[in-house]
């Protein structure tokens, strides 16, 4: 690995450009700028000026884009009035004003669309792409990249192509598909190469560097961030690149427990935000200098980080930056004795998690309205068609009516015999319907009262016992502090502050396991990747196929398949001595299927219906409450399969 980083490197090091060219290109610009009379040459000049200033000085640039814009609309000419809007997004984009970025970028498409130059088209949607990925929105981000990838293609643009994989890869870096993004970014290292693309190649490298770090696979990380920066050092001075280059190395080293190191990096990246004066990213920048100042113990200095970082928050941007400052300011005031300001400090901490929630709480809620009401009207054309029916099979009787007058009386009796056993039938198809209904409606009780007693304890874990452990660590490390106690003491004194804080994990564990907000936050597919990540696959390796849940289920049948499978999980990890689990879970639009196997060691499956336990127990309760069916098949020494099916169709007909 090492090898063919040096190797790539030492290649794209010949094709660097020195920064001093840039500045020399800047002073010629403006020189050129002064001496030139013609609008139109002028609005070019003024473009390129406030491309390459908005990356090295953010207010330097802004005069330049107010003459460039003033300039095109003068000449009435929309290819420049969309290049104008264009850099004005990109400086926005810099100052870490994603919003208004945004708006100026979907200006500048809607002219360009009219344009229809394919090229400055898919530089805006690559620039429109970042922005709703900078706001969370990945899914949107993602759309819009394979777009911009199948156009790239189209007209075979390999600069741009390589930009897109990078911008792929970052979506899916942002979603923790890793290894995806992995492959999306070997494909844009070699085609920088190929190009003698520098700056791309560092931005790649980093990137990589980023996946690496999430499948923990720190030394391969360390060695990617280390080539990015090097190439970013050297070549034009992208300063918003190699300060996140910066910030990224940080938070490897950190990882690596190597926090010493990781200090002059953070440092580094604050400074090229304090030379830009980037607002976002000095908030953001500072608050990890402090962050780690405080698990350094230089508490003086972490506070003075600390309370710039939250001079410099701008409200609106960046929450997780302000995240990281009040929960690292809660931890400066543990370690200084002061549990009433940690303690303040935790509490906004949760209000910003509490606040980012419910901004994503209300969307839900917005997008099951729409889907309501779309199957509301579904419903009123379905109704219509079937008075249609009625009205037809109306006639039908009539008919029948008449042609039974001139019948014969055995013909008549014979008739009435049959309406009778179909409306009998009728009657029994209603009862078993109403049945069926009440058994879904006390189900669904019986499952959201579960639930609801879940997220109760959950809660009471969390808060109750949670917090108490924590005021136990946190009088621990007083009385260790003010007594000075030493020796075998001292050693006993830390090991039971350890066992607290273990507690303290365990407790935020259950508490997680019992109420996964990460259900309703992010969807069942979302959910379900996430709790397999966390699992250790050194001890069991995982594969899991979940498929069709883009179609919407209710939301008790995903709460119920989603505690099923973490049941049937822990029981591999605790009893099953397995090597490998294989997960299939599958909406079929009718019914959900899933299996669960294993190559563990098996049990007797005749034990269950006598000493099966209590969570075996509640699975099988729980898949009975909706109609569904859980079987085992397993025995000693052959591994276990469990197999469920449960039916949606009861759902559908209400």
């Amino acid at each position: 690995m090492k090898t063919l980083l040096n190797t790539l490197l030492a290649i794209m090091l010949l094709c660097a450009v020195p920064s001093a060219a840039q500045s020399d290109g800047l002073d010629s610009l403006k020189r050129l700028l002064r001496t030139e009379k013609d609008d139109s040459a002028r609005v070019v000049l003024l473009s390129e000026l406030a491309y390459n200033l908005s990356m090295v000085s953010p207010d330097s640039a802004q005069p330049y884009i107010d003459e460039e814009m003033a300039l095109s609309q003068k000449l009435n000419t929309p290819r420049l009035i969309a290049n104008a809007l264009n850099d004005q997004a990109l400086l926005c984009y810099h100052r870490g004003d994603i919003k208004r970025s945004l708006a100026f970028n979907l200006r500048a498409l809607e002219i360009r669309r009219t344009i229809g130059d394919p090229a400055l088209i898919i530089s805006s949607l690559n620039k429109i792409a970042s922005c709703h990925s900078e706001l969370g929105d990945q899914s949107k981000a993602l759309q819009i990249n394979l777009e911009v990838l199948k156009l790239s293609e189209q007209i075979q643009n390999e600069q741009y192509i390589g930009i897109t994989l990078g911008n792929i890869a970052d979506v899916m870096l942002n979603t923790k598909r890793y290894d995806e993004a992995a492959k999306y970014l070997r494909r844009a290292i070699n085609i920088a190469i190929a190009n003698q693309d520098s700056a791309r190649l560092g931005v790649a490298c980093h990137e990589m560097a980023s996946a690496f770090d999430g499948l923990k696979k720190f030394d391969s990380a360390y060695h990617y961030q280390k080539t990015a920066i090097t190439v970013l050092e050297s070549v034009s001075p992208d300063f918003n690149s190699l300060s996140r280059a910066y910030n990224n190395m940080a938070f490897i080293l950190r990882a690596m427990m190597r926090d010493a190191e990781a200090l002059p990096y953070y440092k580094k990246a604050l400074q090229l935000a304090l030379e830009q004066d980037n607002g976002d990213n000095i908030c953001f920048y500072a608050a990890n200098v402090g962050s780690i100042l405080v698990d350094l113990r230089s508490l003086d200095s972490a506070r003075h980080y600390l309370r710039f970082a939250l001079s410099r928050h701008q409200p609106g941007y960046n929450l997780r930056a302000l995240k990281t400052a009040f929960a690292s300011m809660g931890n400066y005031f543990i370690l200084k004795g002061n549990a009433d300001s940690a303690i303040t400090y935790y509490n906004r901490y949760s209000a910003i998690s509490d606040s980012v929630y419910s901004e994503e709480s209300l969307r839900q809620i917005n997008e099951l309205h729409t889907r309501y009401e779309t199957e509301q009207k579904e419903l009123q054309l379905q109704h219509l068609n079937d008075k249609n029916t009625i009205m037809q099979l109306s006639i039908f009787r009539k008919n029948v009516a008449i042609g039974a007058i001139s019948a014969t009386f055995l013909l008549a009796l014979v008739l009435g015999i049959l309406f009778y056993k179909r409306y009998k039938l009728k009657q029994q198809a209603k009862l078993q319907a109403e049945i069926l209904n009440q058994k879904q409606i006390a189900s669904e009780a019986v499952i959201a009262a579960e639930e609801y007693e879940r997220k109760r304890i959950a809660g009471e874990l969390h808060d109750g016992i949670g917090q108490m452990f924590s005021v136990v660590k946190m009088n621990l490390s007083g009385i260790a502090d003010r007594t000075g106690i030493s020796g075998n003491d001292k050693d006993l004194l830390d090991k039971t502050i350890k066992l607290v804080d273990e507690s303290c994990r365990e407790v935020r564990s259950i508490s997680h396991q019992m109420m996964p907000n990460v259900l309703n936050e992010t969807g069942f597919t979302a959910a379900i990747n996430q709790f397999v990540d966390k699992i250790d696959s050194h001890s069991l390796e995982v594969t899991l196929d979940v498929t069709g849940f883009d179609r919407k289920i209710p939301g008790n049948v995903e709460a119920v398949v989603y505690r099923i499978v973490q049941e049937c999980v822990n029981n591999v990890i605790k009893h099953a001595q397995a090597s490998h689990l294989d997960i299939q879970i599958h909406n079929e639009g009718d019914h959900i299927s899933a299996t669960i196997e294993d190559n563990g060691k098996g049990f007797d499956t005749s034990l269950l219906q006598t000493s099966g336990g209590i969570g075996v127990k509640g699975m099988m309760a729980r898949v009975e409450f909706l109609g569904g069916k859980m079987e085992y098949d397993s025995s000693p020494g052959k591994g276990t399969v469990v197999a469920i099916h449960i039916p949606l169709k009861a759902y559908e007909q209400q």
